[in-house]
């Protein structure tokens, strides 16, 4: 009996502890990976499109040892850590977030 009941606190406090780590406050401060200006780069050019991105992955790869299976693999976290440095920055400056884009689809 003794031994289930220590069970059941085992169980207990896990779940307690688990859901104080999910209700962590939200005002604190957001913190973002570290891009290096390359990267930063590449996710301009993705933003303007597939052909820029593939221009200026061909013009640089002798610099930055780029290529596009490379750039593929990791645009998305790229572009995930870029969007969240935006959003800090315009938080500090008291600006609003800018607002996501929606995408308009034609009838």
């Amino acid at each position: 009996m003794n031994t289930s009941l220590r069970a059941v606190a085992i169980v207990n406090f896990a779940t307690v502890l688990s859901l104080a780590v999910l209700v962590a406050p939200a005002d604190a401060a957001e913190t973002c990976a570290a891009l290096a200006p390359v990267q930063i780069r590449v996710v301009e050019k993705a933003d303007e499109g597939v052909e820029a991105l593939r221009r200026y992955v061909s013009i640089t790869q002798g610099i930055h040892q780029l290529d596009m299976m490379d750039v593929a693999a990791s645009l998305d976290a790229w572009r995930a850590a870029a969007r969240c440095a935006q959003r800090v920055a315009a938080e500090k400056a008291g600006a609003p977030a800018p607002a996501p884009v929606a995408l308009q689809t034609r009838p």
